[in-house]
């Protein structure tokens, strides 16, 4: 339900692109559920940890360092072999500097985490790596809202449920989030299981005109028209606060854009 989507930062100087990271932690945010990192890999394999890393992982940056594996020795063995290969993957390609990713971690109390990264290289003309700065954060919460969602069924998504998603997404410090509804696609099981059930008609679907601010379903808890005022005060709540909408505005730089987001507000507001 919440998809976080970032201007890229690609062209700017590594210093900027540092400073873009540093400057989600403002005092609005929880530092407890975020840290930094810092690393040369010329000089040392000792990363530079920020201390909100024992806030979310109950290790010091330290303590991690002197993992048998670092900070790898967290990280859960599904995810290990495919993060290790993009990592690699990142180091030796010159075309870009910017590596998000997720991915479980097992805390100092055997607790489990899910943590979302952004990575940021500064290369040199040749592109080899000398320094790279990360962000991460721990995205938990949305994890367990979303695997709540999926353990008890999309059928049986609450009001509450939306509420909830809604207040973990404007806590976060995002520049945007966009809220979809769930579209019974064809060919999806669970599109199977509600004809099945006859909680959808397809013949009463425009599939042609389906749009995810559509609603061509909705839980038998919630109703469509609900559930399409809980998306209206979504966008709302989200995007009119201050420092959202001078984001929005301050970024408009042409008629497309202008466009744009006519078309989004209309697709969102209508109906």
């Amino acid at each position: 339900m919440l998809n976080i989507s970032r201007k890229d930062i690609k062209s700017d100087t590594f210093d900027n692109k540092k400073n873009a990271l540093r400057s989600k932690i403002t005092p609005g945010n929880n530092h407890n559920v975020f840290f930094t990192w810092e690393l040369i890999p010329s000089k040392s394999s000792i990363i530079s940890f920020s201390s909100g890393i024992e806030a979310v992982t109950g290790y010091s940056g330290k303590e991690i360092n002197n993992l048998a594996k670092g900070i790898e020795s967290l990280i859960v063995d599904d995810d290990c072999a495919k993060l290790k290969k993009e990592y690699n993957t990142f180091l030796k390609d010159p075309s870009t500097n910017r590596l998000i990713r997720d991915y479980g971690i097992t805390c100092k109390d055997g607790s489990s985490k899910w943590i979302w990264e952004e990575i940021i290289a500064d290369r040199t003309k040749t592109g080899k790596v000398k320094s790279l700065s990360g962000f991460a954060f721990d995205i938990t919460p949305a994890r367990l809202i979303t695997g709540f969602i999926t353990e008890r069924g999309i059928c049986q998504a609450t009001e509450k449920d939306i509420k909830k998603t809604i207040r973990f997404a404007k806590s976060l410090g995002l520049k945007r989030a966009a809220f979809s509804n769930f579209l019974p696609l064809p060919g999806t099981e669970i599109y199977k299981n509600l004809i099945r059930s006859g909680e959808i008609k397809e013949e009463e679907i425009n599939w042609e005109m389906l749009f995810h601010t559509d609603v061509p379903y909705s839980p038998s808890s919630i109703s469509k028209k609900r559930l399409k005022n809980l998306q209206r005060r979504a966008y709302i709540e989200f995007n009119l606060r201050p420092e959202v909408l001078f984001n929005i505005l301050k970024e408009i730089k042409t008629l497309e854009q202008v466009k744009f987001l006519f078309r989004r507000f209309i697709s969102v507001f209508s109906g």
